[in-house]
């Protein structure tokens, strides 16, 4: 049985990593463990922090809102703050409570997947209420090729 436990991991290994230089080396520590002993190997997808690229996106967004709902020709940084903690706690599970029982929001460990989807909910409901579009890079560059081909 141990066997066959021992070749489903490896499976799902094989699955996950395309290199083969990845996959020797996964096989070689496992031929290095001990297993007189009990032993827990745990396979997850690899947890990657938002880009840099999604973070700007994010706070011209921001930026962009203020501006738009609030009419705020220059927001200050207390606007935008304001704004953002709106959309996480709108958003986003708590994280924690403070000392007098206040729950605590934050958007900074979310993998660069559960960002996107944060980011999607705030582009759904800004369109939604404000009827207002907001718009990643590429969306620009798909439009100036579009009105480009179309001549406009």
């Amino acid at each position: 049985m141990k066997n066959l436990e021992m070749w489903i991991i490896m499976k799902t290994i094989i699955k996950k990593f395309n290199k083969k230089k990845q996959i020797d080396k996964i096989f070689e520590y496992l031929n290095s463990i001990d297993y007189k002993n009990p032993v827990e190997v745990d396979i997850k997808p690899l947890k990657k922090n938002r880009s840099t690229d999604q973070n700007s996106t994010y706070w011209q967004w921001i930026t962009i809102i203020c501006k738009e709902q609030d009419a705020i020709i220059n927001p200050t940084k207390y606007d935008i703050e304001v704004k953002h903690q709106t959309f996480i706690e709108l958003f986003l599970k708590p994280i924690g409570k403070t000392k007098k029982e206040r729950l605590i929001y934050s958007s900074k460990g979310l993998s660069t997947i559960e960002f996107s989807d944060y980011m999607e909910n705030i582009r759904m409901v800004v369109l939604e209420h404000l009827v207002l579009s907001l718009f990643y890079p590429s969306d620009a560059e798909l439009y100036d090729q579009l009105l480009t081909e179309f001549g406009m």
